[in-house]
């Protein structure tokens, strides 16, 4: 147990132990070799870089600050993590193939704060709440993404795409150098959504659907194959690069009672095959 009632606790030596409980009134900020931690800070940041897996467990990570976890190993969340106010949550688990993972209640939160997460994969089974920014991109540019069901080593299904909870000013999937073919089956979001690959193809086979006036915006490289509905109440959807249809589908922008609708951008070529 590491304690500072009225200071902070850091420091750049590796902390060794199986288990860390660190609190203090102002900054945590240290280099761990541990197995499992607990750290609540109630004025300041947490910043915890773990040379290989972790598991948050206890009474979780909390912060009146930021809180920055950066592991070289699975990140495993069996309590909590969470940043008040505006604070931040940036996630990294910087080890190629390594995942985070998190158990049902163990929420990853934060008031109007951005979360961040980076992770070769995700198995999530808590909630990621805030009214900031989210951000979930897959560690390695190449890996491909998938969702609702598509394939993808990033993978984010509906049980897990229901976990996002309703709220964020915009969600965005994949990295701003993506290279990986980005998969799109069946997904709804409740809040404006970027999906993007900006250096691969992206393709929707599945109903993409935005609810509670969210926005569609759709990013790949050169192509983005449209085989499946995509439907609005009443907000924008726009594509930023050429788009190719392969079957008869409907851009719908009126759920809703949204008779007026919203516009559907095309910012690249529009191709449709000898099938649709």
């Amino acid at each position: 147990t590491l304690s500072a009632s009225g200071g902070s606790v850091t420091g750049a030596a590796n902390v060794t132990a199986g288990s860390l409980n660190a609190t203090a009134q102002n900054e945590i900020n240290l280099n761990t070799d541990i197995d499992s931690l607990q750290a609540n800070s109630s004025a300041g940041n947490i910043s915890i870089l773990e040379i290989d897996a972790l598991t948050v467990n206890g009474t979780g990570v909390s912060a009146a600050g930021n809180v920055d976890l950066d592991t070289g190993g699975n990140l495993t969340l069996t309590a909590g993590v969470s940043a008040s106010g505006s604070s931040d949550v940036i996630i990294d688990v910087s080890n190629a193939g390594s995942a985070l993972i998190t158990s049902a209640g163990a929420n990853i939160t934060s008031g109007n704060g951005d979360i961040t997460i980076t992770a070769d994969v995700l198995a999530i089974a808590g909630n990621i709440r805030s009214n900031g920014a989210l951000l979930l991109q897959p560690l390695t540019a190449t890996s491909t993404i998938g969702l609702g069901g598509g394939a993808g080593t990033f993978e984010l299904g509906d049980t897990e795409l229901a976990l996002l909870d309703n709220g964020f000013t915009a969600i965005t999937i994949g990295r701003n150098d993506s290279s990986g073919t980005m998969n799109v089956d069946s997904s709804a979001f409740a809040d404006p959504v970027i999906l993007r690959t900006p250096n691969g193809t992206l393709d929707v086979t599945g109903t993409l659907s935005a609810t509670d006036g969210a926005s569609v915006n759709l990013d790949a490289n050169t192509t983005i194959n449209l085989s499946a509905d995509i439907t609005t109440e009443g907000d924008t959807i726009t594509f930023n690069d050429n788009v190719v249809i392969d079957e008869a589908v409907g851009l719908n922008t009126t759920l809703n009672g949204n008779a007026g609708g919203a516009a559907v951008a095309f910012l690249g070529t529009l191709e449709a095959t000898a099938d649709t």
